[in-house]
């Protein structure tokens, strides 16, 4: 059976996209810190972390941001920060945090006011039930036919007038996604459209 898991996000936003120095294209625009074990004070359990540059969006969409996806404890940890702690002691929390991670991003000054984060944004969907309580789709380790599973949401009980949409229905390449949810969304309207309109 298809499980799940609760992700996050943190967006940090800079005055700048220090990381893409002007002309250089050496930043593939995402990072993954596996296991990283030089931040023991702030991430004592070595969760892995993994950003996306917002930088590398072409003009008017470009912003000097980095979003970091996080799932597992870690993502239980800074929701449980962000849901819990004032808006006012947010912004040290999370900078002690996540600073052992963009400081090695290239082109990073200790000293410049370019580096230093404009804010924070963390997410504590988890707490939300609107949201979903931040939960998407993913396939266990050993798990039979996996597939299966997927075909028989993405089915649904039409002859009860029983559908699903969601990223847990959606596509296999687009399963834990907002696009693979907006692309189920359509494809359950159809079927609905075709049973009872057409």
């Amino acid at each position: 059976m298809i499980s799940t898991d609760l992700c996050e996000q943190v967006y940090i936003t800079f005055p700048k996209a220090w990381w893409k120095a002007k002309g250089d294209t050496t930043y593939p625009g995402y990072t993954n810190w596996l296991p990283p074990k030089y931040a023991q004070t702030t991430n004592a359990h070595a969760w892995p972390q993994e950003a996306y540059d917002l930088a590398a969006f072409p003009d008017p969409h470009s912003h000097p941001t980095l979003l970091l996806y996080l799932y597992g404890d870690c993502s239980e940890y800074i929701a449980t920060v962000a849901y819990r702690m004032p808006k006012e002691d947010q912004y040290s929390l999370l900078n002690a945090f996540f600073k052992p991670y963009y400081s090695l991003l290239p082109h990073y000054d200790e000293d410049s006011e370019e580096c230093v984060p404009l804010a924070f944004l963390a997410t504590s969907w988890r707490f939300d039930e609107f949201s979903g309580n931040g939960s998407y789709c993913n396939f266990q380790i050993g798990i039979d036919q996996a597939d299966k599973h997927v075909q028989a949401l993405q089915a649904g009980l039409p002859e009860k007038g029983l559908w699903f949409a969601g990223e847990h229905t959606a596509p296999l390449e687009e399963m834990g996604t907002a696009t693979g949810a907006y692309l189920s969304g359509e494809r359950v309207a159809k079927q609905i459209i075709d049973k009872y309109l057409l």
